[in-house]
């Protein structure tokens, strides 16, 4: 087994096609194929199958994908390790995170961190926060960013902005004439209204659920939920439409939106970002420096 192999392995497996893996690699496709067959045969067993016009991997394939972008990985990171001996910064960082960091918050921050280290590449891909931690455990990202905690021993996270979530409606909403003398208004007001909602695995919903049943046991599947959307700013547009109300983090609103924010009485929805990547992972002098910079934040 070699690296090229691994490389090829790992193409197909992304592409989905011998071609275009060939294609990717400058390699012709009769060198693809020998690669794989020569892994095969060193492995004892088929790792790809053909379903329909895709090249899909096996159960064997499968299990030694993880292993084949982590030596890849350790690979790629140990070239880029020696780039600290003379000062060098380059190479691509991998990120990945969910909406409201990714959106609202990375714009800023790594703004920062390009004005520091102009030749650092920086690779990101916004999705939401399940998927994110997937990505990381399973070494196809460098950093991610998350709105909320996770248990998990191979994980590591560092906490580096505080959140608050509110309430969101149209202008025309009634909830306007429902506040309070501090501009709150009552959980009972909203349980009424239609929702417009994040699609699960949003942390921003996780976080809004997990405070619903600790301030009396209410849950989202009580709720008049008429819509999920996997945007926040598809969220927003349905809300000023007045389909329904929401709940985002005050990050993702500002006047230009033309939305009613409000804050819940008695119900404190916060929560906080944090910077995630895998312990195991093998960090270039690129991620280093963007984990010091985040650290110092």
């Amino acid at each position: 087994m070699d690296i090229r192999q691994l490389e090829v392995f790992v193409s197909v497996c992304r592409s989905g096609s011998f071609s275009k893996a060939a294609k990717e690699l400058y390699l012709t496709q009769p060198t693809v194929s020998s690669h794989i067959v020569q892994l095969e045969k060193e492995l004892g067993t088929h790792l790809f199958e053909r379903r329909g016009r895709n090249t899909v991997p096996t159960e064997a394939g499968e299990r030694l994908y993880p292993y084949a972008l982590g030596v890849l990985d350790l690979m790629q990171k140990t070239r880029e390790s020696f780039s600290a001996y003379t000062n060098e910064y380059k190479g691509t960082i991998q990120i990945v995170a969910s909406q409201t960091p990714g959106n609202y918050l990375l714009p800023r921050l790594l703004k920062t961190f390009q004005e520091q280290f102009p030749e650092i590449r920086m690779d990101l891909s916004i999705l939401n926060s399940e998927v994110v931690i997937e990505k990381l455990l399973n070494y196809e990202a460098d950093i991610g960013f998350v709105g909320s905690e996770y248990d998990n021993d191979q994980l590591e996270l560092i906490p580096f902005e505080e959140d608050h979530l509110v309430v969101i409606a149209s202008q025309q909403s009634p909830l306007k004439n429902k506040t309070n003398a501090g501009g709150e208004i009552r959980i009972e007001d909203i349980l009424g209204f239609p929702f417009v909602l994040r699609k699960r695995g949003s942390a921003t919903l996780k976080t809004f659920e997990k405070t619903l049943v600790a301030h009396g046991g209410r849950e989202l599947g009580s709720m008049n939920i008429v819509m999920e959307v996997d945007s926040i700013e598809g969220v927003k547009n349905f809300v000023k439409e007045d389909l329904g109300v929401s709940v985002l983090s005050h990050h993702c609103i500002s006047d230009q939106d033309e939305l009613l924010s409000f804050n819940i009485e008695g119900m404190e929805l916060k929560r906080q970002f944090y910077s995630v990547h895998h312990k195991n992972r093998v960090m270039s002098p690129s991620c280093q420096a963007l984990l010091r910079l985040i650290k110092e934040k």
